[in-house]
């Protein structure tokens, strides 16, 4: 990114899945020192930066504007498999189905949330939370969310859902809330 900008981003796609300014990013990309002012409307896995992060890293990236979907929609990724460090959204984020969040709809396996913030209103149905909708055998810490989350179903300020197994613990450490 170099410090730059992109604005007035706007992606009207609402039968499409794997939706940002990148639909997928896979195993050894790098995204850093970006800001993006994305308007982006798709389906499924939607993000202001990326639809589906599979495990590559993001650093000092920053997503200001408005994202909307069905399932796994978030500020700034749909699904985070990597790690996101020193990120933040300030975003309207607006689901009509599962796992919406502030910054990550799905933080999925393995998938690390670090130093981030999301300071924008959420509102879905299920697994919605102000930072991530669910958490399921990942990490997040030194992170805050403190925008207003609105759910029918496993609501959350941080986190909807926090689900781990024996082979993938899901942790939430030095974490706080101020939203409603």
């Amino acid at each position: 990114g170099a410090g730059y900008m992109i604005s007035g981003l706007a992606i009207d796609r609402p039968s499409t899945d794997y939706l940002g300014l990148f639909g997928k990013t896979d195993i050894g990309s790098v995204v850093r020192n970006l800001t993006v002012e994305a308007d982006m409307r798709g389906r499924d896995y939607v993000g202001g930066l990326v639809g589906w992060e599979v495990g590559g890293t993001f650093t000092n990236v920053y997503v200001q504007g408005r994202v909307r979907g069905r399932s796994g929609v978030g500020g700034l990724a749909g699904v985070n498999q990597g790690e996101l460090r020193e990120t933040s959204a300030s975003v309207r984020v607006e689901g009509t189905g599962k796992w919406i969040g502030g910054l990550v709809g799905w933080n999925y396996t393995r998938g690390v949330v670090d130093g981030s913030s999301a300071t924008g209103p959420v509102r879905g149905d299920e697994f919605v939370g102000g930072l991530a909708g669910v958490s399921h055998g990942g990490t997040i810490r030194k992170s805050f969310a403190s925008g207003d989350v609105d759910g029918r179903e496993g609501v959350g300020g941080m986190v909807g859902y926090m689900v781990g197994s024996t082979a993938h613990a899901s942790t939430l450490r030095d974490c706080y809330v101020s939203g409603e």
